[in-house]
């Protein structure tokens, strides 16, 4: 049995598992007086079951210990819908963000020939796409950021503001704008949130949530393309960042997907809600999931993990699944489609450093009830291979706009995707649609005026994104 190391400031790691612990504190001394570290029990690893509000479930592995799962998923019939508006279309990007705010869907930002700024909204997932305007300040030109809605509002978090590739040290962000509704619906109040607390690092391309009244940001990359391991959290009533620093080995993750996963009729007040650890019969478990990602070597992965408070803590385990896994991936999107009660995993690119690998356009569906990857028939007009896109939710519908593929930018087409329950034909063969693209390395592509060779532009080989990005 694995024994568990007294923590100090310079030894914060279990020797048990590869689960990951994090405390709520902004003080890295309290580190020292965690209650629990020195009982046996804790020297096993940890399982997701419902927390209790007295102590932590006593662990067993590194990945959760489901339970019997069922000899037959569920299956799911994907249909792809293509949108043909030739007026209001977005200019083609990668990077930008897409968010859902009382019933509008807004699309901001992205790299095109130049680092974006603009704003768009989208009224009906059959409606065009109309600029936005801002009053107050300007927003800033960004890629790579996060946007949620909360309340009434949108919060926007990071990203790169640099459009020059060989740039060795980015211009990224760490501000926190607001945008609130204004005199009509094509105006938008922006502002900046004074905040206070805990330091939070510049960076781009990591994964943020909304639970209640806190935004929980985890990863990313910073100014020096070092892709971080830490996980921060900001109450957006006090303005206060709070840092949850980890007590085992850090899991670096950039380019990853993240969805906050509880029942549309729960209000969750914060991070810490008790709620989020009880257990549900339609939903396992409750908390925040992440997907997939690159680590600091820039090796993409199929990990699902799951965050969970637990009273000052959140635990994070990686989660066994039933069902054929997606296969390793990055600059994927995942949403949590609220009338299906699973998780969608979208597109992304695959591939490690000093090799070309691929996009994709595949859809999996995770069933939250019985944590078993569904089998998906895709049908309609699927999209083109891509990554680096943005997906959002509109009327229980999934929005799909952008991306960049081996050699291009994605066309300026949105898509929205519909999922049903799907019984195919006795003794009839399924059909799945997926695409893999594998283009040329020594394609093209051309910004700002000038063209440069894929593997010139990027700097590694497996374009359009790696950790040097």
């Amino acid at each position: 049995m694995a024994r568990v190391r007294a923590v100090t400031p310079n030894s914060q790691r279990t020797d048990s598992s590869k689960q990951f612990l994090y405390y709520y504190s902004p003080n890295p001394l309290l580190s020292l007086r965690l209650p629990g570290l020195n009982r046996p029990e804790l020297s096993k690893s940890l399982t997701p079951k419902p927390i209790s509000s007295r102590h932590l479930s006593k662990p067993r592995s590194n990945k959760e210990v489901s339970p019997p799962i069922p000899s037959k998923s569920r299956v799911f019939r994907a249909i792809w819908t293509r949108i043909d508006h030739e007026e209001g279309r977005p200019e083609v990007r990668e990077g930008a963000a897409m968010a859902e705010c009382c019933g509008v869907l807004y699309l901001y930002g992205g790299l095109s020939a130049s680092v974006l700024r603009d704003l768009y909204s989208k009224q009906s997932v059959n409606a065009v796409w109309t600029p936005v305007n801002t009053a107050g300040m300007e927003l800033e030109a960004r890629y790579g950021h996060s946007m949620l809605e909360h309340s009434t509002s949108i919060v926007i978090f990071g990203g790169n503001t640099t459009s020059s590739l060989r740039a060795s040290i980015r211009d990224c962000l760490n501000t926190v704008r607001v945008l609130e509704p204004g005199v009509s619906s094509r105006v938008l109040n922006a502002g900046f949130l004074g905040t206070k607390g805990t330091a939070v690092d510049m960076r781009r391309y990591h994964s943020a949530c909304i639970l209640g009244r806190h935004m929980v940001t985890v990863g990313g990359m910073n100014q020096k393309n070092k892709v971080l391991d830490d996980c921060s959290v900001l109450d957006l009533e006090t303005s206060k960042w709070s840092s949850l620093r980890l007590i085992n080995d850090a899991a670096a993750l950039a380019c990853h997907s993240a969805a906050a996963v509880f029942e549309p009729h729960i209000l969750v007040s914060g991070i810490f809600d008790p709620i989020l650890t009880e257990s549900s019969a339609h939903i396992r478990h409750r908390g925040i999931y992440l997907f997939g990602g690159v680590n600091n070597k820039g090796e993409p992965n199929n990990i699902l993990r799951l965050i969970q408070p637990a009273q000052k803590y959140l635990i994070c385990v990686q989660l066994a699944t039933g069902g054929k896994s997606p296969e390793p991936r990055y600059q994927h999107s995942m949403v949590f489609s609220k009338h299906a009660n699973a998780l969608v995993v979208f597109g992304g690119k695959t591939g490690t450093p000093g090799k070309c690998g691929s996009v994709l356009n595949d859809v999996h569906v995770l069933d939250l009830e019985t944590l078993m990857w569904a089998e998906v028939v895709v049908v309609g007009q699927v999209p083109e291979a891509r990554c680096a896109h943005a997906m959002g939710t509109l009327q229980e519908k999934i929005v799909l706009f952008g991306g960049i593929n081996l050699t291009s930018f994605c066309s300026a087409e949105t898509y929205w995707l519909d999922l049903e329950p799907h019984t195919p034909p006795t003794n009839a063969p399924r059909l799945f649609a997926s695409q893999r693209f594998t283009g040329s390395r020594s394609s093209s592509v051309i910004r700002k005026g000038f063209t440069q060779r894929l593997n010139q532009t990027f700097g590694l080989n497996h374009k359009p994104w790696s950790p040097s990005n």
